[in-house]
């Protein structure tokens, strides 16, 4: 399976998901961020933001059912008042109330990963000669591959396991369990960390940074905390000692380009990933959390 730059893999998975608190059944496609511990075990976690499941849309869909309209006419329809944009949809969206204990029914229908060897196609160009086609060669082209190239998953590029796992869970927010330990640290450019926050299970970073550049955490023992998420600064912290948090900041090419190779498990290139980072960032600075290693 691909190992992506930061040493992290994603699984990707299809999902119904039934909540207590709606009437109604969520289809989603979503990510398991992390990475195999050894050929059987994915260790992971699967992030379903609140603001993905409290949106009312009922009274949208009694407005198109009135209409005789369905979504995937709509545009068809000639009626711009049901196209679905931020403006027309607004009107008629809630949001429902997510109670602090609510349960959940997760049933996953199919498990997607990337092949860490794409199959080549026969007859694939690159993408520099894609981009030198015209219109009409590169109609030609797309039209010359495998239909299955065109899907997902597919065997070029992807591996999966069809099947049926329910999970029945209950969940309570735990905001309460958050705290928010102040940095305000920054060095002369302005450059730095306003604070961190805390739960049992993730740490958040919130920056003071310019356009171009990068932060990056490591544990008590100079181990890389990884994103726990798509947002680079929501780390998780599960096995990771974090009664001591080492924190930089370093310009975006400079890190991409000299630095990050450091930190990709396996790779042996003479240095530690923190001696690079001491050497090469544009600010640092140590947070003692008070947590338990």
């Amino acid at each position: 399976m691909t190992l992506y730059m930061d040493g992290t893999q994603n699984l990707s998975v299809e999902t119904a998901e039934k909540y207590s608190f709606r009437d109604d059944t969520v289809y989603a496609s979503r990510y398991i961020e992390g990475k195999f511990t050894d050929a059987y075990t994915f260790d992971g976690i699967l992030r379903i933001d609140y603001s993905d499941i409290n949106k009312d849309d009922r009274k949208y869909q009694q407005v198109l059912e009135e209409a005789g309209i369905t979504e995937e006419n709509i545009k068809e329809s000639g009626n711009e008042k049901f196209w679905i944009t931020d403006a027309n949809i607004a009107q008629y969206i809630e949001e429902y109330e997510i109670p602090e204990t609510f349960t959940m029914k997760l049933d996953i229908s199919n498990i997607v990963g990337d092949l860490a060897e794409p199959i080549p196609v026969e007859g694939a160009k690159s993408g520099e000669e894609q981009e030198r086609m015209t219109d009409e060669e590169w109609e030609a082209y797309m039209k010359s591959l495998p239909q299955e190239y065109d899907e997902y998953p597919n065997k070029y590029e992807n591996w999966w396991q069809e099947g049926n796992w329910s999970y029945d869970l209950t969940i309570t927010q735990k905001d309460s369990a958050s705290r928010v330990i102040e940095v305000n640290q920054m060095n002369e450019s302005g450059i730095g960390i306003r604070s961190i926050e805390l739960s049992s299970v993730e740490m958040t970073l919130n920056t003071i940074e310019g356009a171009d550049t990068i932060a990056v955490a490591l544990d008590a023992k100079g181990n890389k905390i990884e994103n726990g998420s798509s947002n680079a600064y929501e780390l998780a912290i599960t096995g990771h000692d974090i009664s001591k948090v080492y924190l930089y900041i370093c310009d975006w090419d400079e890190y991409m380009d000299e630095i990050k190779g450091y930190g990709i498990p396996g790779n042996n290139l003479g240095r530690s990933f923190q001696e690079v980072l001491e050497e090469r960032v544009l600010f640092k600075t140590v947070v003692e959390t008070g947590e338990d290693d």
